[in-house]
């Protein structure tokens, strides 16, 4: 990868610079008790699971995340908010436009 290649921005590469994590480690059926423990999960091993990650962006996915991340910095590291795949009213291209204007 040449200097010209570390400038760019991974608008048209973004699967190559992105991690995905859950909120949420444990299971649950139905999602049961997912919103009550959330935040608990994402102080408990955000950190853990950044430290092992060397990108520079953050996607969150879904208000349920969202609302744990809001009032959280990462250092050096974009964080970009969009709507889960089953939020009503969003198609696809719509979610990815929102990704990209965040990074933008």
């Amino acid at each position: 990868m040449g200097k010209s290649d570390n400038a760019r921005e991974p608008k048209d590469e973004i699967h190559k610079h992105i991690v995905v994590t859950e909120a949420v480690h444990c299971k649950s059926k139905s999602e049961y008790g997912v919103k009550e423990c959330a935040c608990l999960c994402v102080r408990k091993w955000l950190d853990k699971v950044l430290s092992e990650y060397n990108g520079k962006y953050i996607v969150v996915v879904g208000s349920t995340a969202k609302a744990c991340m809001f009032a959280r910095e990462i250092q050096g590291k974009k964080i970009a908010f969009i709507p889960a795949p089953n939020a009503r009213g969003y198609t696809d291209e719509q979610r990815r436009k929102i990704l990209l204007d965040q990074f933008g």
